[in-house]
């Protein structure tokens, strides 16, 4: 019977991680690093991971829950962890259900990351542009990011 069972669900965990084969080296680009570290104003997003409609203050189609700028010595850690678990990325799940965020702005130029570090993915959007490239995190960062977001109060989605 257990012989069953796992021949049964065997396709269905194959179907439901993948590798990354699009961005071999996933790092985060050298402009979209310096904007992100040099930015005049660097946010700390909770989002609801569930896409919303029309909802007063969204990030790519996510409700943000609550968000805080942080100072440099939060912001230089948040971004030194996350290349810590895109360092050790090498598989995502096929689901995308983000509960962070990042928003950096330097002279007029804004990145946007949204985060899944449940889905291991990283979407990112550079400046104006709807186009998306994906990058593969652990969850190793959460931690941080979460604790930023308890230490100002604010709530993250179950």
């Amino acid at each position: 019977m257990l012989l069953i069972l796992i021949c049964a669900t065997l396709p269905f965990l194959f179907l439901s991680c993948k590798k990354n084969d699009e961005n071999k080296e996933n790092k985060l680009p050298k402009d979209v690093l310096f904007t992100l570290k040099n930015s005049e104003n660097f946010e700390v997003l909770s989002l609801n991971p569930r896409r919303v409609e029309k909802v007063k203050d969204e990030f790519h189609g996510y409700q943000v829950l609550g968000k805080i700028v942080v100072n440099i010595d939060t912001r230089n850690k948040l971004i030194k962890e996350l290349q810590k678990g895109m360092a050790g990325a090498h598989t995502i799940a096929a689901c995308f259900e983000p509960r962070h965020g990042i928003r950096a702005t330097q002279k007029g130029k804004t990145i946007d990351l949204v985060i899944c570090f449940e889905c291991l993915q990283i979407y990112l959007y550079n400046g104006s542009s709807d186009s998306v490239k994906e990058f593969l995190v652990t969850d190793l960062p959460q931690s941080v990011f979460d604790k930023v977001l308890k230490d100002a109060g604010i709530s993250k989605a179950k």
